[in-house]
């Protein structure tokens, strides 16, 4: 059994065409996010059981979790933008329930599925005091102690909670996080969109302010989530979600690229394609139905 994810359009002020083409986006306004997989408020995905019986995802998170997890847990979307990103930082899950009364916070990983030659995201600070980041803030000098990474197709960075980064123009870009929508603005290059200075120096990690860009092995574990990669014919348990690298088949049903499926406890399905498979972390342990092996 499976359910098959239908993905949501998103506007994005930085939005790349490249999106609206990829997914038929029936919108005028940019679009920057496809939310691939969603159970975040006002942007639930719908899902067709076995590609057929529409089901709710409130519904399916309730069945395999029971009601005590607020919401899905795993928000996957694909991004790509024409400009820079803001400059961000996202609070880790003390911060998030102390402050923004939500059940945990946000911690996120890209990989990069294209790129352009040049492209570049910001990957943390080079300062190490909050003091020093805002004298530089304050002399309009912000970009100079940024730290700029050049990524290529391949590459993967894991995101901790805490430090600052931002997407360049360019990349088609896979993201994994927890299924929050907290992000605190540093800095967005001269528009007008609201700051949140006071909350981002707050969260941000001096202590370890920089990610590594690694090129994805056969597998990545972090508290919330595990990352593997799945290239051959394969036998696939729930519970996991799949994010199709190529047109592939499920139980012989064929499925496009970038197309997104759950597979639920208790379920087991025939993969031939590719992909990359996502399993829930040991942060989850304490939300998750004792009666299901997740």
């Amino acid at each position: 059994m499976y359910y098959l994810s239908i993905p949501i359009c998103v506007e994005r002020i930085w939005g790349h065409e490249d999106l609206k083409k990829l997914f038929n986006c029936d919108k005028d306004e940019p679009i920057g996010e496809i939310w691939i997989l969603s159970g975040y408020p006002d942007y639930e995905t719908k899902l067709l059981k076995n590609g057929e019986e529409e089901v709710e995802i409130k519904e399916l998170t309730q069945k395999i979790f029971g009601k005590n997890i607020p919401r899905f847990p795993l928000l996957i979307k694909l991004l790509k933008a024409k400009r820079w990103l803001s400059i961000q930082v996202h609070p880790n899950d003390e911060y998030a329930i102390k402050n923004e009364n939500e059940p945990w916070g946000k911690n996120e990983a890209w990989y990069f599925l294209e790129c352009d030659t040049e492209t570049k995201i910001i990957n943390g600070v080079s300062v190490k005091s909050k003091q020093e980041l805002v004298d530089a803030i304050e002399s309009g000098e912000i970009e100079k102690v940024l730290n700029f990474s050049k990524i290529s197709k391949g590459d993967f960075i894991y995101l901790r909670a805490g430090t600052v980064h931002a997407l360049g123009p360019g990349a088609l870009t896979l993201e994994v996080q927890q299924t929050s929508d907290l992000t605190y603005r540093l800095y967005d290059w001269g528009s007008n969109r609201e700051l949140h200075l006071n909350k981002a120096l707050d969260v941000i990690d001096f202590d370890n302010p920089v990610s590594e860009v690694v090129k994805l092995g056969d597998a990545f574990s972090s508290p919330y989530f595990k990352i593997s990669k799945v290239g051959k014919e394969s036998e696939i348990e729930g519970f996991s979600v799949l994010f199709l690298l190529e047109k592939s088949t499920i139980d012989g049903d064929p499925l496009n690229e970038y197309s997104c499926v759950v597979i639920p406890p208790d379920s087991m399905v025939h993969f031939e394609g590719s992909c990359i498979e996502f399993r829930l972390g040991e942060f989850w342990k304490k939300w998750i139905r004792t009666d299901r092996g997740l």
